[in-house]
């Protein structure tokens, strides 16, 4: 059954990795520090006739119920997300303790059970590879990377308390 985890946890993690690299060359890196041809602020500039509109959408979004996502998309999504970003760390350390020595007549000891291990900790870099292949092109926190996945059930909690809210009529005011 740790076998059957420690896969899907590997696919799962694979999408975002590979959709990372896909469109790795899609995406400009920002500007470094001495370049004069970007300015260094970032502005929203409103289109020809929307300037009026912008309080009312201000007010639309904060009188909403705090939902980000629907409920088709959160469920496939938390379990994309925890399958593949968060346990395989976890299932790598439970890989690692369902092994156990073999020591034959001649050589040294042998790992028994090894398979999960590999494929747990293929899953464990597959999950860190899109957020390192971002934090050095984008000159993000390393930190940051380093505490993704407890990043990732900070949000999947937020997302599931507004959904919560939401069904209880309650807003996010």
């Amino acid at each position: 059954m740790l076998y059957a985890w420690t896969v899907i946890s590997a696919a799962c993690a694979a999408i975002p990795a590979l959709l990372t690299v896909a469109n790795l060359g899609k995406h400009t890196p920002p500007p470094s520090a001495g370049d004069v041809r970007f300015p260094r602020l970032s502005a929203l500039i409103p289109g020809r006739n929307e300037l009026g509109g912008i309080p009312a959408r201000v007010e639309s979004v904060l009188a909403s119920h705090g939902v980000l996502v629907g409920v088709l998309v959160l469920v496939p999504v938390t379990l994309l997300l925890l399958l593949g970003q968060v346990l395989a760390a976890v299932l790598l350390w439970l890989a690692w303790q369902h092994t156990f020595f073999v020591i034959p007549f001649l050589g040294p000891p042998l790992r028994v059970g090894m398979s999960p291990v590999w494929w747990a900790s293929a899953a464990l870099v597959l999950s860190y590879l899109p957020r390192l292949i971002n934090t050095v092109r984008y000159r993000q926190s390393w930190l940051g990377a380093l505490l993704h996945p407890l990043g990732v059930v900070l949000l999947l909690v937020l997302q599931w308390v507004a959904l919560a809210r939401k069904l209880a009529g309650r807003s996010a005011k």
